[in-house]
């Protein structure tokens, strides 16, 4: 990634994005297997096998194999809605401005005697000093040079140093030039998510036309209408969580 964007990690505006709520739809629970007569063919599987994150991360492979099977609403609602989550989830390191504990949740600090990293939240206590700065009060005094130095090396662009057991950890300022680098991450993102949420559209509609010939053609239109509600409602929460990510990065 550019510059700017390894920047952004390291530094916060208030008043983060929050994962939005579940699409607003009615619950659609209704399993459709497609059966193929009385040869004693298997019934085909649904598509997706949960909404978790794994299963937004699986989609782009799961979306070829099910293409003919059954069409579950329940599962491509809980996919969409994870497809939407991780989306949000990716935004949250893009926050400039104002420093936030948050930001070194994922640093990892090496173990003294060699057994592992530990997260720094099991060695430390991190709280904001002031806007621009966080400190880092470190349990063990012993691990502070530790500490200091798996901040520096977390790709957040920080240069911290530190005294005693308290690791100060200074955010430098955000230029206009960096704030439009990040927005164009953020339409990236996007862009990647709603790809996503097509793919799972467009393998339910080849699960529903799979039901063809077992379902009148009401009742066909009809879940293909459900499906694409669904994705109308998942595209519509991207565009949203990207628009108030981008005012927050150009006016924070």
């Amino acid at each position: 990634r550019g510059d700017a964007v390894c920047f952004a990690r390291a530094v916060a505006l208030p008043g983060a994005l929050r994962a939005p709520p579940p699409l607003a739809l009615a619950a659609v629970s209704v399993r459709l297997l497609a059966t193929k007569g009385a040869k004693g063919k298997a019934r085909a599987k649904p598509i997706g096998k949960g909404g978790s994150d794994a299963a937004a991360d699986d989609a782009d492979d799961d979306v070829e194999e099910d293409g003919a099977a059954g069409l579950d609403m329940g599962v491509l609602r809980q996919r969409m809605d994870a497809s939407v989550a991780r989306f949000v989830k990716e935004l949250a390191p893009l926050r400039p401005g104002r420093a936030v504990p948050g930001m070194l949740d994922h640093v990892l600090v090496p173990a003294a005697d060699g057994s592992g990293p530990s997260p720094l939240a099991a060695v430390g206590r991190v709280v904001v000093r002031d806007p621009q700065k966080l400190e880092v009060t470190v349990f063990d005094p012993a691990l502070a040079s530790a500490v200091a130095k798996a901040i520096a090396a977390a790709g957040l662009e920080l240069n911290p140093s530190f005294e005693r057991n308290v690791v100060h950890v200074p955010l430098p300022r955000i230029t206009a030039d960096q704030r439009r680098a990040l927005v164009k991450a953020v339409h990236a993102l996007a862009e990647k998510a709603k790809t996503t949420v097509r793919k799972l559209r467009q393998a339910a509609l080849k699960q529903a036309k799979a039901l063809e010939k077992q379902l009148p053609k009401d009742e066909l239109k009809r879940l293909e209408g459900q499906v694409q509600a669904l994705t109308d409602a998942a595209v519509k929460q991207l565009g949203d969580a990207s628009a108030a990510k981008e005012k927050e990065l150009l006016e924070g």
